[in-house]
């Protein structure tokens, strides 16, 4: 908040490299976060299975469960890896990475307008030059050639 006492929400009790907030029950380090970000009015991007916007498919994935991160155990998969470093849907973007992009816009890109979206409503990085949506929990975002990111999507 640029304020000189840290507020619960900015600090980070298991010491894992993520804020309070986004590893608490009600924050994007839960898979059902990204479900109501995904449904909201202005947004409304349907889940991986269903449907593709501008050759990326950001929405919600429940192809492979991804487990829910916590504030108060720093690695909670168990392989060593404190959660901040460590990946969660395994598609090379570090949890750190995705998940503060969608607060502190990291890559400085400035969210720009993606697709249909206007500028900052979707949060975004570059892959290969072009900026694509970020879900901490879709092996396909923010790069839909990730080495886990399926080439078939059920019927």
């Amino acid at each position: 908040h640029q304020d000189a006492p840290w507020r619960d929400d900015e600090r980070d009790a298991d010491s894992d490299g993520l804020a309070n907030w986004l590893e608490s029950a009600g924050g994007p380090s839960n898979n059902q976060w990204w479900k109501g970000f995904w449904g909201q009015d202005a947004i409304k991007i349907k889940p991986w299975a269903e449907e593709s916007y501008c050759g990326a498919r950001p929405g919600l994935f429940e192809q492979r469960p991804f487990g829910n991160l916590d504030l108060a155990n720093p690695d909670v998969d168990g392989d060593s890896l404190l959660d901040g470093e460590d990946d969660q849907d395994n598609d090379d973007w570090s949890n750190v990475y995705e998940l503060y992009e969608l607060m502190l816009d990291v890559d400085g890109n400035g969210n720009p307008a993606w697709c249909t979206y206007p500028a900052g409503l979707i949060p975004t990085v570059s892959v290969g030059g072009t900026d694509m949506p970020v879900n901490p929990f879709n092996p396909c975002a923010p790069n839909p050639s990730s080495r886990t990111c399926s080439d078939y999507v059920p019927f």
